[in-house]
């Protein structure tokens, strides 16, 4: 089974020039709502079947984050890695790849689960402020 992935790839069979992620959570631009709460739970603002959501690329005809339907099975599924990648006009400008084994829908995201990361300083110095998939408490949203 592939690696499951926040932000990234449509599933398919990994190849040559192929990403072998699968998307599961996509934050929409401009949506509104909190997106914790759309990943631990989904909401009015999420779909997991619109077809115009299910891509990294921006598409205006996506008004809802992207949640699958997999986030419901989480403990079922066999998922050992999550990547979370963060995008700008369709490229990947940095990413954190988690070491998911034996993670809930919260627990994979933390320091200690860091497998590689092009962020500077996660994994040497600890150079940040705060590091939680809710985000600080004043601003509810994924912090770094």
């Amino acid at each position: 089974m592939t690696p499951r992935s926040l932000f990234e790839g449509l599933g398919c069979i990994p190849g040559e020039g192929v990403d072998p992620w699968e998307l599961v959570f996509r934050i929409t631009p401009e949506v509104g709502g909190d997106p914790y709460d759309a990943w631990i739970s989904g909401g009015t603002n999420t779909t997991n079947f619109d077809v115009n959501c299910q891509t990294i690329k921006s598409n205006p005809s996506c008004t809802r984050h992207f949640r699958s339907a997999l986030l419901q099975r989480w403990s079922e599924e066999v998922t050992s890695k999550v990547k979370v990648g963060i995008y700008k006009d369709g490229k990947e400008v940095h990413n954190i790849t988690f070491n998911a084994t034996g993670s809930n829908l919260t627990s994979w995201f933390s320091k200690e689960r860091v497998l590689n990361t092009t962020y500077r300083g996660i994994l040497t110095n600890n150079e940040f402020n705060y590091f939680c998939l809710k985000g600080y408490v004043l601003h509810p949203v994924f912090s770094l």
